[in-house]
């Protein structure tokens, strides 16, 4: 995983708790084929929560502009993603939801 710095963390549990940790946006660069996948993960404001604990939101990058150019794929709840809960307008056989 690249993070928007540069830096590359590789370590799994390094990348879950960067993920996690509130405002992530981080590349993830598939070894297969090089493809790259930009994600943006928020998690919710201070103070609201969730019956089922923590919610962190998952963004994919679908345009050409870094800081706007998002769209919504799911969300991230006890260390679990689901997809398209929700507004997803990305197909869910999508290659960047695969990643």
């Amino acid at each position: 995983m690249e993070t928007m710095n540069g830096q590359t963390i590789r370590d799994l549990e390094h990348v879950q708790q960067f993920i996690l940790a509130g405002r992530a946006v981080f590349t993830l660069r598939s070894i297969k084929t090089g493809g790259r996948f930009t994600f943006r993960v928020r998690g919710t404001r201070s103070g609201w929560t969730r019956p089922n604990g923590p919610t962190h939101f998952v963004d994919v990058l679908t345009g050409p502009d870094n800081e706007n150019h998002y769209s919504y794929l799911g969300y991230i709840q006890n260390e679990v993603f689901k997809y398209g809960v929700g507004k997803s307008i990305v197909s869910g056989d999508a290659p960047s939801v695969m990643a």
